[in-house]
């Protein structure tokens, strides 16, 4: 191996993506291209093969050594199956009837005895922060009546009960 001082930047180059697998076209600096050519060198070489997918159900100490220390696009691909897996999953709860009840119930909220047709709503109605809604929702539909602070002034949160 040549040493990387005397290495062109081109040379210094080809050596980094040939050891990493990588498409690098260029370093910063020549220094930090002749520290990530001696860190590269001092890598093990990854092995090439087939992409190793684990099933989401797969515990940790289960799951091959090869697997784990695997390139960066390995991980990914594993990540995709847990995607794939979990949007799965979520399609067939809302095969359940009472599941998909639950989740297409809409609520209305009365605030300080004004009533709105969402937490949503209420929030964009009252300039409230709309990133803390969503949140605050959840925990209102749990207990039913919440109070919320902003500004020093105090906002009282009801569910509506729908009437037949």
């Amino acid at each position: 191996m040549k040493d990387v001082k005397t290495m062109t930047t081109r040379e210094l180059i080809d050596e980094y993506n040939t050891l990493t697998g990588k498409s690098t076209q260029r370093f910063s600096t020549r220094k930090a291209a002749e520290r990530q050519v001696e860190n590269a060198r001092l890598q093990p070489k990854a092995k090439t093969g087939k992409v190793t997918e684990i099933p989401v159900h797969v515990p940790p100490s289960k799951i091959p050594a090869a697997a784990v220390t695997a390139k960066p696009k390995r991980v990914r691909k594993v990540k995709e199956v847990v995607t794939l897996n979990r949007n799965e999953s979520i399609r067939e709860s809302w095969n359940d009837k009472a599941t998909a009840a639950s989740r297409s119930k809409k609520d209305r909220v009365s605030v300080d005895n004004e009533e709105y047709r969402s937490v949503g709503e209420a929030f964009r109605q009252l300039h409230l922060p709309i990133g803390q809604a969503i949140r605050f929702r959840l925990t209102l539909k749990s207990e039913g009546r919440k109070p919320f602070e902003f500004n020093g002034k105090t906002y009282n949160f009801a569910i509506v009960e729908k009437t037949a």
